[in-house]
């Protein structure tokens, strides 16, 4: 995770300078960047312990709890109209979850810790729409959220007693895992001032989905009936969701 949010920092950082972007905040930005990368590195950290405790696909179900989360969250606290059709993607998303993770058991702290970063994630996307810190640019955004992210994640790193990646192989994947992470993370930023949270969380359910699909299409992974039904499932909660933003924009 250190090395991954490193090359984060570094490709926001080169981004913001080549566009010529002040990378000036005020004290309150700051304040809210600071949360917003201390979500971020909580999710990292409770998904990975999560993962020793739970089964992958389990544990992944439970963290992609996180769209329902900011729906229900923005109705909660920000007043965002919770219509039928937002309903029924929650509904209908959290059955196609079920499919696809396959089932599982694990133990109760694995179930606690998956939920938990449902929780801190749907905090960080809330949080990319809410708040000072989205008057500035995408790229510095990142650049400074990240970065106390990558504070956060190297502390737990020195007080674990991590292994950081060795010169090689291991460390080529950690820097082409940080650039892809890291171009996500400022596509997702952008769509959420876009589309808002709510639709944005949705629409990124379909990573397991390209997930899976993209397993079969390389590594010739065999998609069960049950995961078919599942990915149905979660492009059906996205394609309502889209819907309902056509439908309030026409009114």
């Amino acid at each position: 995770m250190t090395v991954t949010n490193a090359v984060t920092v570094v490709g926001a950082a080169a981004f913001a300078l080549l566009s010529r972007n002040s990378l000036r905040v005020e004290r309150k930005q700051l304040l809210h960047l600071l949360l917003m990368g201390v979500s971020m590195g909580l999710t990292g950290l409770l998904l990975n312990i999560a993962y020793q405790y739970l089964a992958v696909g389990f544990a992944t179900m439970l963290h992609f709890l996180y769209p329902s989360v900011v729906c229900i969250s923005m109705a909660l606290l920000f007043r965002e109209r919770l219509t039928p059709m937002k309903l029924g993607a929650v509904a209908v998303s959290v059955g196609g979850l079920v499919l696809l993770s396959g089932g599982g058991a694990g133990s109760v702290s694995g179930v606690v810790l998956a939920a938990l970063s449902s929780l801190t994630y749907a905090l960080y996307v809330i949080s990319n729409e809410k708040g000072s810190a989205n008057t500035l640019p995408v790229a510095v955004k990142v650049m400074y959220s990240m970065g106390f992210g990558l504070a956060f994640n190297f502390c737990v790193a020195v007080g674990t007693h991590a292994v950081f990646p060795a010169p090689g192989r291991g460390l080529l994947l950690a820097l082409l895992a940080g650039a892809m992470i890291g171009t996500a993370t400022v596509l997702l930023c952008a769509g959420i001032g876009r589309i808002g949270a709510s639709s944005a969380a949705f629409i990124n359910m379909l990573e397991p989905v390209t997930s899976l699909l993209l397993s079969a299409a390389v590594y010739h992974y065999t998609i069960s009936l049950r995961a078919g039904l599942g990915c149905l499932l979660v492009l059906c909660s996205v394609l309502m969701i889209t819907l309902g933003r056509r439908k309030k924009s026409s009114v």
